[in-house]
């Protein structure tokens, strides 16, 4: 699968185009395999980010791996990803790792619930820091 987004903002007004022109790249190249005997699937993929302005420069590359397992007609679902990202920001180089586990519980033929943590850790000179957040949902398809 490989998505392009490219988007341009052409302000006509000149008082603030100078602080709302920007343009935006976002390039993804993903790979799934599935295995349905194992209930497994593994995915992979490459990505580039580049967003400009007059007032700001970012610019990201880097990839994404992944893995989800099914545990038969229980309906629990175990998954994990990792994503690294080398950064230019501002003239200010630096990665980006982030990792998320998931635990996903079906039940009945539309409702399930899932917890996901996710860890981010950003290594800008300018700008690093790390967290640890947290997301609780309740889903009902139809």
């Amino acid at each position: 699968l490989l998505t392009l987004n490219y988007q341009i903002l052409d302000d006509q007004n000149q008082f603030t185009a100078e602080f709302t022109e920007n343009d935006l790249v976002n390039v993804i190249l993903t790979y799934m395999a599935s295995f349905p005997g194992t209930g497994m699937n593994i995915r992979g993929s490459l990505n580039h980010f580049r967003f400009s302005s007059g007032q700001f420069e970012n610019s990201r590359k880097g990839f994404t791996a992944g893995l989800n397992k099914k545990f038969g007609e229980s309906g629990l679902t175990l998954g994990s990803d990792v994503t690294f990202s080398s950064i230019n920001q501002q003239h200010s180089t630096g990665t980006n790792i982030t990792a998320s586990a998931l635990l996903d519980f079906a039940f009945g033929k539309r409702n399930s619930i899932s917890l996901q943590v996710y860890y981010l850790k950003n290594n800008l000179p300018s700008f690093g820091f790390s967290e640890v957040r947290g997301q609780a949902r309740y889903n009902y398809r139809f």
